[in-house]
């Protein structure tokens, strides 16, 4: 069934910079909005976080999964990795063999296993080496370290 587009309501829309918003705005308290604070200057070292490139692989549900998870990917020839975890071809910044050799190279240490907000109230476990093209794609280590420094909501 197709709608005929003259039957629709339609509302005019002025998206405008910087957020080009495609809904409806009440610009009344904008001028006063403007006025506060940007995100960035009350948190100058900031990122959209961890990037893993493998989820699959990467983050685990407990943190025994993930630790089973990295020593099996660790001992296994690359193409069986690939295959086992459905990891895909290499891209640009992640390549199995990077990531094995993050693993090797952080010396397969329990202590680098940490829990991950996930999605929100979803707590997970990863292995964190802090090595861009590693295990993780780019793991945003200015912003980590503050992260796993203690209790941080973020």
């Amino acid at each position: 069934m197709e709608a005929d587009k003259n039957a629709l309501e339609w509302t005019e829309l002025n998206p405008s910079t910087p957020f080009y918003l495609f809904i409806p705005q009440d610009e009344v308290l904008r001028e006063e909005y403007e006025k506060g604070w940007l995100v960035t200057e009350i948190f100058p070292v900031n990122s959209v976080g961890i990037t893993t490139a493998r989820d699959r692989l990467t983050i685990q549900p407990t943190e025994a999964a993930i630790w089973k998870t990295v020593q099996d990917f660790a001992a296994l020839p690359v193409e069986e990795a690939r295959q086992k975890y459905r990891l895909g071809t290499d891209a640009r910044d992640w390549k199995v063999a990077l990531a094995q050799q993050d693993v090797e190279d952080s010396g397969l240490s329990q202590d680098h296993i940490v829990p991950i907000a996930y999605r929100p109230f979803d707590t997970r476990y990863t292995y964190y080496t802090g090595h861009s093209r590693g295990f993780h794609c780019r793991p945003r280590r200015k912003v980590m370290h503050h992260m796993l420094a203690g209790a941080n909501l973020g």
